[in-house]
């Protein structure tokens, strides 16, 4: 077994028997995997550098919804976060794999410009692709500042917790 009493008692893990190699007995391991029953919501900086951010929350924000004000405020943001971690899987998906699919398309058309024979037009959706590039490089440099800001803030956070219960 790979873990301990402790271990097999967390709600959340599951069992995984390994298959024999050179052994009779099979070998059973159990994995805990633990997911967070409520994560925070994380707003990203880099949603706001995207042209259509202002009117999906424009369009979410201004639907009614009736009672006192602190139920409508506290209705409009659940329903605001909703929409916006759709809108974020729509968007912003997978951003590596994104920023490496426009740079392909940018060097393929920086190749055939190279080679010549082309149109004011031509010339002129390499421009607006070369932008498009920029645009996303910048996003995914946000988006990955501020992820490790917030792995590093944990960490201080984690550093001072022992640090206060080391006093204690």
């Amino acid at each position: 077994m790979l873990c301990n009493a402790v271990g097999v008692s967390i709600s959340g893990g599951n069992t995984k028997f390994i298959a024999r190699i050179c052994s009779p007995f099979s070998v059973r391991g159990n994995l805990i995997i633990l997911q967070p029953k409520n994560r925070p919501f994380k707003f990203f900086n880099m949603w706001c550098t995207h042209p259509t951010f202002r009117d999906t929350v424009s369009e979410s924000w201004q639907i009614p919804i009736q009672g006192n004000s602190i139920f409508i405020l506290t209705q409009k943001l659940k329903r605001l976060k909703g929409v916006l971690k759709e809108w974020n899987k729509d968007i912003f998906c997978n951003i590596k794999v994104k920023v490496e699919e426009e740079t392909k398309k940018l060097e393929q058309m920086q190749d055939q410009f190279e080679k010549g024979n082309v149109t004011e037009e031509f010339t002129m959706h390499m421009v607006d692709q070369e932008n498009q590039v920029e645009l996303l490089l910048q996003q995914e440099q946000m988006f990955w500042k501020q992820k490790s800001r917030t792995k590093w803030d944990n960490v201080i956070f984690m550093l001072w917790q022992i640090e206060t219960e080391v006093r204690i």
